[in-house]
This record gives structure tokens, C-alpha cells and sequence, in this order.
């Protein structure tokens, strides 16, 4: 978003990197991984309607990668935890 539309972001200690590939690409990477998990320091922040819109988006696939991992993890523990007992094991002695 930066690098289409200059200006889109900026920072409220150092200003956004705009000659240097390289340090812009960190900057945003920062950017990207502290809205991912929605820690949001303030320090570089949105400045266009469409840098907010993303940045939301962002926050809240976040989330939702998290959730839907979370659950993933959940179930494949319930099925395999279950597969470890014998079948046998619920039955009664009179089957």
C-alpha cells in the first residue's frame, strides 16, 4: 500500500523510509506482524481510508488464522487421543 500510494502510513518517531527499499520493507513487515497480532503499537500508523481498511483486515485475519489453528488443533487432539483406546474398552462384559 505504501509503495502504490506514498503517504499511506506513517510513524510517529521516524518518518516512513521512502528511498530505501529495503528499510521501507522492514518497516512495513513490522507494521504487518504487529497488526497480525493485534498488539498495535501506534508507532507507525494509517493515514488512508484504504491503509485503515487493509490494516483491519489484516487484524482480523489474524484472529481468525488464530481461532481457526486453535481449533484445528483441538479437534485433531480429540480424534487421535481417542484412537489410542482399545474399541473393545466401552463394551460391557455381558456383549
Amino acid at each position: 500500500m505504501e509503495q502504490l500510494n506514498p503517504g499511506s502510513f506513517s510513524a510517529t518517531n521516524e518518518p516512513i523510509a521512502t528511498h530505501v527499499y529495503a528499510a521501507r520493507s522492514l518497516q512495513m513487515g513490522y507494521f504487518s506482524f504487529v497488526t497480525l497480532t493485534t498488539c498495535g503499537y501506534g508507532d507507525i500508523i494509517p493515514r488512508s481510508q484504504a491503509a485503515r481498511t487493509f490494516a483491519v483486515l489484516e487484524a482480523v485475519m489474524g484472529q481468525m488464522y488464530l481461532a481457526i489453528l486453535a481449533a484445528r488443533l483441538a479437534g485433531l487432539h480429540i480424534v487421535h487421543g481417542n484412537s489410542d483406546r482399545p474399541r473393545d474398552e466401552g463394551r460391557t462384559a455381558s456383549n
